[in-house]
């Protein structure tokens, strides 16, 4: 399954930190990044059914932050951020996407296409690895090996109706 997040080795033992915290608060690992820099960054995605709380979000944060102060995977000093998807979620992999068709959606692609990198439109289906987008009637295929990154976009005018 192609995934737009990437995963390095790692991040595999944080990955399962991370979850061991999730299932002890009774939400979901929605994913998990690291970013480099002076001061590495570690952001924790959460999710659940019935929505994420802040408090949801500071009981995962307590507890995998006691779980890398004994055993951290990595040796330098980091930020711990743990954070609710938000309404422009990022979209993990094909699966995600699936169930977004119908919806607007951005897509930014490793190269460009069409003397251009970030698409923005009308999701219409997910064949196999091809993902077709439409904007502004035009209907683009874009193969999924060359996403780079892929997100929900919230409509706030139709988020009531």
């Amino acid at each position: 399954m192609w995934r737009f997040i990437p995963a390095s080795p790692r991040t595999k033992k944080l990955v399962d930190m991370a979850r061991a915290a999730c299932e002890a608060t009774g939400v979901d690992l929605y994913y998990v990044e690291v970013n480099g820099g002076r001061r590495g960054r570690v952001f924790v995605v959460i999710d659940a059914v019935d929505g994420v709380s802040i408090d949801d979000c500071q009981r995962v944060s307590r507890s995998l932050s006691a779980a890398l102060d004994v055993d951290a995977p990595f040796a330098r000093s980091f930020l711990l951020e743990v954070s609710s998807p938000g309404v422009d979620r990022r979209l993990r992999d094909l699966d995600d996407l699936t169930a977004m068709v119908g919806k607007t959606v951005q897509l930014e692609t490793k190269e460009p296409r069409d003397g251009q990198r970030k698409f923005v439109g009308s999701l219409r289906e997910v064949i196999g690895e091809t993902l077709r987008i439409e904007i502004d009637g035009k209907v683009h295929e874009i193969d999924a090996d060359q996403v780079r990154k892929a997100n929900l976009v919230f409509d706030f005018g139709t988020a009531n109706k």
